[in-house]
């Protein structure tokens, strides 16, 4: 059985939600989350905190499957950017391909991955300067 957390703070003063992931995860969980986050009052700003994440899991089907339920939901949050924290190398490039993948299917949410809270705190604080924020190796 696969144990997972998502921990959802939300700062609607803000405009942001932070949604904090702990343990394995699968995409259908990850989807199950996102579904929650649009149905309690999205915020145009997201950040989700996969630092704290322990093995694999997601598939490039299942990265397909989460960009395809985050985009029929993405005009609840027009000009929105969601930011992806992952420590690990292997969940860097995993949210990489996320990023890769929404942009090529023209989810219109400007989406990075950063090795760090701060440096995506700051991104999605940031002027709109384009959808790429990437900061790895």
């Amino acid at each position: 059985m696969e144990h997972r957390t998502f921990d959802r703070r939300t700062d609607k003063a803000q405009d942001l939600t932070v949604i904090t992931v702990t343990g394995a995860v699968s995409s259908e969980s990850i989807i199950a989350a996102l579904d929650d986050f649009y149905e309690s009052g999205a915020t145009s700003r997201l950040l989700w905190d996969f630092s704290a994440v322990h093995g694999g899991g997601i598939t490039e089907g299942g990265l397909h499957r989460i960009i395809e339920s985050a985009r029929r939901q993405a005009h609840r949050r027009t000009g929105g950017k969601t930011a992806i924290v992952a420590s690990s190398d292997a969940q860097f490039g995993v949210g990489r391909m996320y990023e890769i993948l929404s942009e090529l299917a023209g989810h219109p949410i400007a989406h990075a991955v950063f090795r760090s809270t701060a440096e995506a705190v700051a991104w999605l604080n940031a002027a709109d300067e384009g959808a790429s924020g990437a900061q790895g190796p």
